[in-house]
């Protein structure tokens, strides 16, 4: 899971999406909001980080279920929305989880509060392709570990049904493209020459498009390589020069 921005007093597309569900009947009535809702996550679910291929169909996803009486009133509230796979959504249920992270947005004392992107990002990390956990304020709730748990984002249940092997092969295909890529990039960079340079330069646009939001994983190529692409650049432009 990451971060994603969904500013409803500023970004016009989660305002343009808010009075479109006011006017609907049903969440799921327009067709415009699930665009909206689409292009604020990238095409990438807010749990697992996948793209669309990798997990299924999408769907709309309520982070505080509408067939909870408590919660029905939210059923159209933008920010209860998330862009979700099915795996996630099925794995997620029906039930009230008041313990795991969520992507912007959550209720308190019957107000909506942003999450802390800082939270996410210090208790939710990668090495590798497996996901861990760190709780920093202990003996606080381990939101990250619940996270894990639930959407079984290391494929660790064993359950057929809900398997999730699909997304550790998709993180292991990524993990290993910018690997063999900085790999490349490095050697070019080793055995410098003034000619190596078109393919140094496309070579970097590539990976860094893997730490863009707009791509899948893009926290997992991030948490792994984040350093070493910015070393490399501070390296190719020293030798260049």
């Amino acid at each position: 899971m990451r971060f994603v921005e969904k500013n409803i007093i500023t970004n016009s597309l989660v305002i343009e999406a808010q009075i479109l569900l006011n006017a609907s009947r049903h969440y799921n009535q327009s067709d415009r909001v699930k665009d909206i809702i689409r292009k604020l996550y990238y095409g990438c679910c807010a749990f697992c980080e996948c793209s669309p291929e990798d997990g299924s169909f999408f769907q709309i996803e309520h982070f505080y279920p509408k067939n909870v009486t408590a919660y029905k009133k939210y059923a159209k509230s933008i920010e209860n929305l998330h862009f979700s796979c099915q795996r996630c959504n099925t794995l997620k249920g029906r039930k009230v989880h008041l313990n795991i992270f969520s992507p912007n947005y959550f209720l308190s004392g019957g107000s909506w509060s942003l999450s802390k992107i800082e939270k996410i990002e210090d208790e939710l990390y990668y090495v590798g392709h497996l996901l861990f956990f760190k709780n920093s304020i202990t003996p606080s709730i381990n939101r990250g570990l619940e996270t894990i748990k639930l959407f079984d984002l290391n494929n660790i249940n064993g359950s057929i049904r809900s398997s999730r092997q699909h997304l550790i092969e998709s993180r292991l295909r990524v993990y290993d493209n910018v690997y063999k890529i900085l790999s490349v990039i490095y050697e070019l960079i080793l055995n410098y020459k003034k000619e190596f340079d078109n393919a140094i330069i496309i070579l970097f646009s590539i990976v860094i498009k893997y730490t863009n939001s707009s791509s899948h994983f893009s926290t997992m190529v991030i948490h792994n390589f984040g350093s070493d692409i910015y070393k490399l650049l501070v390296i190719y432009n020293a030798k260049k020069k």
